[in-house]
């Protein structure tokens, strides 16, 4: 039954519900990080493995589920991964950078990461225009395998 049938009142609870939601997933992004940076005391190229590594599950879980239910678990799932990414790569930055460079450092990964959030959503929808969004979004764990690939490979070179 729509909601508009059962009048205003549902309408104002199901939109609540929606934003507690919402409320709920970005406290448990934030809280990931945390947990693996302080709890756990990951060092940030492991917590970036770690969110990674989670990040690809979400996006295979999503891709291989075609379930509504299975389709909204993974993106969590995705989220929850990806949420460890930003910071962890701007202390990664930080700490690479000589003391003197840390706030051209910081700046320049911001706004890499600023261009690759402005353009990954129209590349990732045009590529789903063109082959389908099921398609295009098995990119995603691809890159996702490359980039956790090349933070492995960039940890193995600082020892």
């Amino acid at each position: 039954m729509p909601l508009r049938k059962l009048g205003p009142l549902a309408e104002a609870l199901a939109s609540l519900l929606w934003l507690r939601l919402q409320d709920a997933l970005v406290l448990a992004l934030i809280s990931l990080g945390a947990w693996l940076a302080l709890v756990q005391g990951l060092a940030a190229g492991a917590a970036l493995l770690v969110g990674g590594a989670c990040a690809v599950a979400g996006a295979l879980v999503f891709w291989a589920w075609a379930t509504p239910a299975g389709s909204v678990a993974g993106l969590a799932l995705l989220g929850l991964g990806v949420s460890v990414v930003y910071p962890m790569c701007l202390s990664l930055a930080i700490g690479a950078a000589p003391p003197n460079l840390a706030a051209p450092a910081t700046t320049r990964a911001a706004v890499g990461a600023s261009l690759a959030i402005l353009a990954a959503p129209f590349v990732l929808g045009a590529l789903a225009d063109a082959v389908g969004p099921r398609r295009a979004f098995g990119l995603v764990p691809a890159l996702a395998v490359v980039a956790l690939m090349l933070v492995a490979g960039g940890r193995r070179g600082a020892r």
